[in-house]
């Protein structure tokens, strides 16, 4: 087995295509809502994020051998209901094969760090239904609150709601 890496992807046409292909043809099929198996969403939607995250914020991959296994996109956005900013994910997903093991949680661990360095708590949305209980096992675990169908892990300034760690 080869070591799997974590590293920050560098905003460029490549990356971008290297992690639409992996989201394609691993993460749409596992988390479609109407069974696809194959994307017939806009391609122009999801290139879209991706290049959101890119270039807004800071995405994150787990590789083995040049091949993408895990990712993670963090941006600062601002909630709708409030002034507040949040560090916000975007396709955190790891290929079925690889997990178990500790990548979801360094690919987690990146995204905290930058959402700590931008003093903004992170929050985490979850849109596969399917991953509902092992995906609060492993948010617990890891210190987060399950707050309006969101994980949430730190806390807002404004006074209105306070969010423990």
């Amino acid at each position: 087995m080869m070591e799997i890496e974590i590293e920050q992807l560098e905003p460029n046409q490549k990356n971008g295509q290297d992690l639409y292909d992996f989201l394609v043809l691993n993460f749409y099929p596992e988390v479609s809502l109407t069974g696809e198996t194959e994307l017939p969403l806009d391609i122009r939607g999801v290139s879209d994020e991706i290049n959101h995250h890119l270039f807004k914020g800071k995405v994150f991959v787990a590789t083995e051998n040049d091949t993408i296994v895990g990712s993670i996109g963090v941006c600062p956005d601002k909630l709708f209901w409030t002034s507040e900013m949040v560090m916000t994910d975007c396709f955190f997903f790891v290929h079925k094969d690889y997990r178990g093991g500790l990548i979801a949680t360094e690919l987690l661990r990146e995204a905290e760090d930058y959402a700590e360095e931008q003093e903004i708590p992170l929050m985490i949305q979850i849109g596969n239904a399917n991953s509902g209980e092992r995906a609060h096992a492993f948010f617990k675990k890891h210190g987060y609150d399950f707050i309006g169908g969101c994980y949430i892990k730190g806390s807002f300034n404004d006074g209105i709601s306070t969010i423990k760690n």
